[in-house]
């Protein structure tokens, strides 16, 4: 900015104490000093003021290049990336078509086995249907069990035979 050497500044610093005055010289310096603390906060401000309005223009350029940038555009760049000559797009075309073939295909013949499950149970008679088996009972015996005591014509017991005595 300016250019002051050693003698400048000594000049300066004579004139001001002939001035001045050695007795009011403190005071005149701290206001100096208050001054110039101002001046760089304004340029300071200044500054990022100015790189703010650069920012915002920057980020309007970027915003309008975006704008201006239409969804075709982008999506015929990814195309003409991915696939330069066609071949995939008309290969996945091609299997979609077949896909949605089939898929009618396994429609229709699940309409069809529906209809045919219906008509067979609507068509069925009673006389087709096997009569209901009721269940058997086993037969009652009248045996004792394999534990009781048996009695005998006297009237006394005997205990059954391989048991404790």
């Amino acid at each position: 900015m300016f250019d002051l050497g050693w003698s400048e500044l000594l000049m300066i610093a004579v004139v001001t104490v002939i001035v001045v005055g050695p007795r009011e010289l403190p005071r005149v310096l701290r206001t100096v000093m208050q001054g110039m603390k101002k001046l760089r906060s304004i340029a300071g401000e200044f500054q990022s003021s100015i790189d703010e309005m650069a920012r915002d223009a920057d980020l309007a350029d970027l915003k309008k290049k975006l704008e201006d940038t239409s969804k075709d555009d982008w999506e015929k760049e990814i195309t003409d990336t991915v696939d330069p000559t066609g071949e995939v797009g008309s290969i996945l075309k091609e299997t979609k078509r077949d896909l949605d073939a089939e898929k009618r295909g396994l429609d229709q013949a699940g309409k069809q086995a529906e209809f045919a499950a219906k008509d067979a149970l609507s068509s069925k008679k009673p006389s087709d249907e096997p009569a209901e088996k009721s269940p058997e009972k086993p037969a009652e015996t009248s045996a004792a069990p394999s534990g009781a005591v048996a009695s005998d014509s006297g009237g006394s017991a005997k205990k059954p035979a391989g048991g404790d005595a």
